[in-house]
């Protein structure tokens, strides 16, 4: 009675078979995870900045006076959608900050600082830095908003203020996203923006 078996040969080709198959299978994995990992990257950041930008939008569209600002800051006295002291006022004190070397954007309410974005880098683009906020003013001759770098010492100037736009660019592990919104000043337009004014 002859004993059957597999010769060494027959074992060497299953086992170059199952490595091979080992392999595909294992590449086909990583690739899975890495994409999984990209698309999870890619929708948190999407959901931060998306939050940080409205907060920042419904807030700033209630400002009633710029007490200070400049590319990576400002603070304001907005109106208030709750409280209202004895005399009938509803204005509060807000500020947003951008600090580039924690890479964090915070909001800042009655001395809290609360952080409401954060990521590898903030508003740095192949080493160039890109502003938070640019303010806009509305002149007699323009259909549109002009540009005007801030003046910290005028505050006249400041007041003519009726436009604002906010910036916003993360990135995480290589996953980057902008965004670029504005905000009209509501409660200052029809204060600001009258006929026959001049700005030169």
């Amino acid at each position: 009675m002859t004993k059957k078996g597999f010769t060494f040969a027959e074992l060497m080709i299953a086992v170059g078979i199952s490595t091979g198959v080992m392999a595909v299978v294992f590449t086909f994995y990583i690739m899975v995870n890495k994409f999984y990992y990209v698309g999870a990257n890619k929708s948190i950041l999407v959901s931060d900045m998306k939050n940080s930008v409205n907060i920042m939008v419904e807030e700033l569209s209630r400002i009633e006076k710029i007490i200070d600002m400049g590319d990576d800051y400002i603070e304001a006295e907005i109106h208030s959608m709750k409280k209202k002291d004895n005399y009938g006022n509803s204005l509060e004190n807000v500020k947003y900050e951008l600090d580039r070397k924690e890479n964090k954007l915070y909001r800042i309410y009655e001395n809290r600082k609360k952080m409401i974005f954060t990521s590898d880098s903030i508003n740095e683009y192949e080493n160039e830095k890109i502003p938070l906020i640019r303010p806009y003013i509305k002149a007699y001759e323009s259909v549109g908003y002009i540009y005007y770098k801030p003046d910290y010492n005028d505050s006249e100037k400041t007041e003519r203020v009726v436009f604002i736009e906010i910036n916003l660019f993360g990135n995480i592990k290589k996953e980057h996203l902008f965004i670029r919104t504005g905000v009209r000043l509501e409660f200052r337009h029809s204060k600001v923006i009258q006929p026959y004014w001049s700005f030169n």
